[in-house]
């Protein structure tokens, strides 16, 4: 409780120290003296609590309301100092206005009105009183007494304080763009804006400021899809007050609505109720699921560009025609199926070879190569592969029935297989180029959440165009290959003399990146003395005019050697004719001479790497020094000459054996040495698939000629 000369108290605040309450107090009677007992009697019967004090402070008089609210025993507030019923903060404004008040009599508010205070009860507890001040009798030598009448206001405060909430809110929730409701702690609605009821398709009218919120979720439940998720929320947020909460709704009529609640307390934390806001997202739910779709479509236009691209630079970098598919195969999977099979027509369109069949489950792989090998598909089957190699057309389904599998399958096994292996959709399409069917792709999702759509029948199908292109390319690749080869093996011995004492064998294998012929060659025979004349040579060049050339330097070389005594006047004879022989371009060769019954040979060279020579497990090159190749300037020739111990192994070759473009011709010499040593105690033609196998890889851009010759020991010429 303040002192008489106070200010208006509001909601507990401190007050200006200055400020005086008015001369007299309206609503109590003129205080008799203390032995005045009707006068006693009458104050003691009064509602409202009074207070008379002495100039010097002291409670000389309090009636029994005055006890109760101050929380005192009866009588116990007789001669107490009005001081122990002031909060702390307050005294020293209550002395100095008390003090002023008692010795004029006067303050600064008419008389009789009402102040806000507040007053401390005998346990520490503060509360809200509503005091009128006023001067009791004549003034004595020390002042005026004063006599107060008392009110608890807490009550007042707390309806003030919720009506000047609920107008506040009121204002400042109509001017929210969203809809807004909050209540009280005891459920009774505080306010609600006009958007609210909008958002509920109601009249404004429907949601009134101080109804019930629990009768209004009853009420307008159904307008929701789902009432109970609301109630639910309802429910946590009343165990929970101070919690917020966040909760999406799907109204009845399919707009989406984002709702967000959390309390509502003063500075001190006092909870004084709850606000909702609730935003109708519909529209921005929509914009964001068609910008989802626009991503994700642009996503798989990506992917499929990327794709695409991948599997051009795949076939790209493959040659040959069953690695090209394998490769491609394995490059669709996982991006476009679990399964990747390739089905080609071979035999001028009469048969289906299953070239590529791939997983993309390295451990589901054994089951995917059991029915390639077992299942290949017939022509004039009911597999969709066949049904698209007959007619063109692609074929696909997003579910495969057991019916379906039963009617593609041969038999139980079959079925069985491809129930274990867990198809579920599959896209089938055609190979095509230049108008004709070439093959099929097929694609099969296996026990996964993918589900083939149009869209992957689409991406499909260009993979499939693009593979056409290759497959046809590789397929005339092939056939022109093939044809070059079979061409170049014409041209050279088909039959291999025996020659007693010797043991040799010769292995030709033509490059692989083109399919041009090329200009190696060797040739075998005797001469009329018995010797064993050998040549192994190449034409610069990988065409037509090369292999020619190739079959004119054999014949030229034929002829010319039955005229000469070595093979060092055969290298002399063709440098001297070259140009009279018309042959265009260079070529390199070594030529040599054995003599069976002695061992004795005899080495020329022009331009060529030189013989290999292996004698009792250590091997050495010819040292013979090369002539320029032919067609150079230059010519002449040198001869080495020297006898083989029995046993000894010589090898010719051509330089495509020896060097390439990842290896130099002295370390490829080195390896052929030490191939060779490996295996020299064997057969020449065992030595010679051993050189093949260890020095040349699948991919060659050159020819390479391989002869192998062992001399076995004298016989009599």
């Amino acid at each position: 409780m303040t002192d008489p000369d106070s200010p208006p108290d509001k909601g507990g605040q401190e007050s200006s120290h200055d400020d005086t309450v008015g001369d007299e107090a309206t609503t109590a009677a003129r205080p008799a003296s203390p032995e005045d007992v009707d006068a006693h009697l009458v104050i003691d019967s009064l509602v409202d609590a009074v207070l008379v004090v002495a100039p010097d402070g002291r409670i000389v008089l309090a009636n029994s309301a005055a006890e109760k609210l101050l929380g005192a025993e009866p009588g116990s507030l007789s001669g107490a100092p009005l001081l122990d019923f002031v909060p702390q903060r307050y005294q020293r404004a209550h002395c100095a206005g008390f003090e002023r008040y008692v010795r004029t009599g006067e303050g600064r508010l008419p008389a009789g009105q009402a102040v806000d205070v507040a007053a401390r009860r005998r346990d520490g507890v503060e509360i809200p009183v509503e005091i009128r001040f006023g001067r009791a009798g004549k003034p004595t030598p020390e002042g005026f007494s004063v006599v107060g009448v008392l009110r608890e206001v807490t009550e007042r405060i707390r309806l003030e304080r919720a009506a000047l909430l609920s107008r506040y809110l009121q204002a400042v929730v109509e001017a929210a763009p969203d809809g807004v409701i909050a209540w009280s702690p005891d459920l009774t609605i505080l306010a609600v804006n006009r958007r609210f009821t909008e958002m509920c398709r109601l009249p404004s009218e429907a949601i009134p400021v101080g109804g019930d919120v629990v009768e209004l979720l009853q009420r307008y439940g159904s307008l929701l899809r789902e009432p109970q998720r609301l109630l639910d929320a309802f429910e946590y947020a009343r165990r929970n007050p101070t919690e917020a909460q966040s909760l999406e709704l799907t109204l009845a009529d399919g707009r989406i609505v984002e709702t967000y609640g959390a309390p509502i307390t003063d500075e001190s934390g006092t909870l004084l109720g709850r606000v909702w806001y609730v935003h109708d997202a519909t529209e921005r739910r929509a914009a964001e699921a068609h910008r989802d779709r626009l991503l994700r479509e642009l996503a798989a236009v990506q992917r499929a560009q990327q794709f695409l691209l991948d599997a051009s630079t795949v076939l790209a970098r493959v040659s040959g025609f069953s690695e090209s598919l394998h490769a491609l195969a394995a490059a669709a999977v996982p991006a476009l199926g679990d399964i990747c099979i390739v089905d080609v027509l071979v035999d001028d369109g009469r048969r289906i070879e299953r070239v590529a069949a791939v997983h993309a489950d390295p451990t589901a792989q054994p089951l995917v190569d059991d029915l390639r090998r077992r299942f290949p598909p017939r022509l004039d089957g009911d597999n969709p592969a066949a049904q698209v190699l007959r007619d063109g057309v692609s074929r696909w389904a997003a579910e495969m029935s057991d019916d379906f599998l039963r009617a593609t399958t041969r038999n139980e096994e079959h079925y069985q297989l491809v129930r274990a292996l867990g198809y579920t959709s599959f896209i089938t399409v055609p190979m095509i180029a230049d108008g004709q069917v070439l093959g099929s792709i097929t694609l099969v999702s296996t026990n996964s959440h993918r589900r083939f759509t149009d869209e992957d029948v689409k991406l499909a199908e260009e993979l499939a165009r693009r593979a056409a292109l290759v497959v046809a390319k590789e397929r005339r690749y092939d056939a022109e290959r093939r044809l070059s080869h079979n061409l170049q093996a014409s041209l050279l011995p088909s039959d291999l003399p025996v020659f007693p004492g010797v043991d040799y064998a010769v292995c030709f294998q033509p490059g692989t990146r083109d399919a041009e012929v090329g200009g190696d060659f060797w040739d075998v025979t005797t001469m009329p003395d018995g010797e064993v004349a050998i040549m192994v040579g190449d034409v610069a060049g990988h065409d037509m005019q090369a292999a020619a050339m190739m079959a004119q330097l054999r014949a030229a070389c034929r002829a010319i050697r039955a005229e000469t005594r070595g093979p060092d006047e055969l290298v002399a004879r063709l440098h001297a004719h070259w140009d009279q022989l018309g042959l265009a371009r260079m070529a390199s060769a070594v030529f040599a001479r054995l003599r069976p019954w002695s061992g004795l040979l005899r080495v020329a060279s022009a331009g060529h790497p030189p013989p290999l020579i292996v004698e009792d497990g250590r091997p050495w090159f010819v040292p013979i020094e090369p002539s320029t190749p032919f067609g150079a300037p230059g010519g002449g020739a040198s001869l080495w000459q020297g006898t083989l111990s029995p046993g000894a192994v010589a090898v010719f070759y051509t330089d495509g054996l020896v060097e390439d473009r990842h290896r130099d011709i002295d370390d490829g010499m080195a390896r052929l040495a030490v191939v060779v040593t490996e295996h020299w105690t064997e057969p020449a033609s065992a030595i010679a698939d051993h050189v093949i196998s260890a020095l040349l890889g699948p991919e060659r851009a050159d020819d390479v000629a391989v002869l192998v010759l062992r001399w076995l020991g004298p016989i009599c010429s």
